[in-house]
């Protein structure tokens, strides 16, 4: 999808003087890890008592610290200002999300510290943009992909765990009774699938989802002949 007329860009220029005193700022422009640290560990630093509210502040042009670092690649950076406190999915003005900056930038490796830190892939600009579509858009393939990727394995954890809260919440099930072989078959293939999930190293998108589609299937199976009515006889009765 691409940016509407005089929308806002997560591909401006960034100003040469843009840490406007903020000290955080600085550290994210400069990759000043080592300050960066003091300023929230050293009591005796003078920035010690407001650190967390510079973690946030925004610049003169409306830009806060972990957006920067996720134009300019400070992947190190970014994952200490994660640590931190920051809010992963702290959108501005215009629904921008650091994800959406560092998928227009082209940037995996602040995107991986993202998603594992709890980013969310379908969170939208204020115009219904995706991350991914922005990537596309500036032609970012290698984004594309980690957040296909990225995405098929978020709803693959999704339905496991949704799996277990239908399984574990009678009243989720609406009426709907199971057989204690029939859970114990559904939560089996919950943990087979969660623990494929921690051993395999090199799914792929497509892996995922084939995983999710086959943990569905079982689910629907074992619910639809739950019920689906009684077979009739020749003469008509159950």
């Amino acid at each position: 999808m691409p940016a509407e007329e005089g929308e806002e860009s997560p591909r401006e220029s960034i100003p040469e003087k843009f840490d406007g005193g903020n000290v955080i700022m600085h550290c994210v422009l400069h990759e000043d890890k080592e300050r960066f640290a003091k300023v929230f560990d050293d009591a005796e630093n003078p920035y010690y008592e407001s650190a967390s509210v510079l973690l946030k502040q925004r610049s003169e042009v409306g830009k806060s610290p972990i957006e920067v670092a996720c134009m300019l690649g400070r992947a190190d950076i970014l994952k200490d200002i994660i640590k931190r406190g920051c809010d992963v999915n702290a959108a501005n003005g215009s629904g921008y999300c650091p994800i959406h900056f560092a998928a227009a930038w082209g940037h995996v490796k602040c995107l991986e510290a993202l998603v594992e830190s709890g980013a969310s892939v379908d969170c939208t600009t204020r115009h219904g943009e995706l991350a991914k579509e922005i990537a596309f858009r500036y032609d970012h393939n290698h984004c594309v992909y980690y957040l296909n990727w990225a995405a098929a394995k978020l709803a693959l954890v999704a339905f496991i765990s949704h799996a277990r809260e239908l399984i574990a919440d009678p009243e989720k099930l609406q009426g709907i009774k199971l057989t204690k072989e029939e859970k114990t078959t559904v939560l089996g293939s919950c943990s087979e699938k969660q623990e494929w999930l921690e051993s395999t190293t090199d799914a792929t998108a497509d892996d995922f989802i084939a995983k999710k589609t086959e943990l569905e299937k079982q689910i629907d199976v074992i619910l639809n002949k739950t019920i689906s009515p009684a077979p009739t006889t020749e003469n008509g009765k159950k």
